[in-house]
């Protein structure tokens, strides 16, 4: 029996919207380090609510950078390989952000991190450097010839 999504307004693995041909969706429970938990009830909408051991939040909930679909493994060989979870799994930061039937303000996107002005400062020197030595190099003069009869063909 699929675990029920604990989010208001979430309908995600009822009985009922299994009936209607509705997808069963993973849940992910709540973590077990307390500081994380907070986070959790503090993104969740929902007054009052104390979470159970079988308490769940659906993926619906959750950014897509924030699921773990597939692990990374070494064959014999050395070589790296995917493997797709059965069941997907959350990274360690992620938080339920998303809450489609619920008023979009509650919806919080997922902020966006910068790079160090520095480093974007640098790339970008590294980026006109890189076209400038592009531009010299296809400038330069093969041969008197070429300068030659360029000039006069025009």
């Amino acid at each position: 029996m699929p675990r029920k999504c604990c989010v208001p307004g979430c309908n995600s693995n009822y009985d009922s919207e299994i009936k209607k041909g509705g997808p069963v969706v993973s849940a992910f429970r709540f973590p077990k380090d307390e500081e994380r938990k907070k986070l959790w009830l503090l993104a969740i909408p929902r007054k009052d609510f104390s979470p159970t051991a079988n308490s769940v939040v659906c993926m619906k909930h959750f950014s897509e950078d924030d699921i773990i679909r597939y692990d990374l493994y070494k064959t014999k060989d050395g070589t790296t390989q995917q493997l797709l979870l059965r069941c997907p799994k959350l990274k360690e930061d992620a938080l339920p952000r998303i809450f489609p039937n619920l008023p979009k303000y509650l919806t919080k996107e997922k902020s966006v991190v910068r790079n160090d002005p520095q480093e974007r400062k640098k790339k970008v020197f590294n980026r006109t450097a890189a076209a400038i030595d592009n531009f010299l190099k296809a400038d330069i003069i093969q041969s008197f010839e070429n300068v030659k009869n360029d000039c006069f063909e025009s």
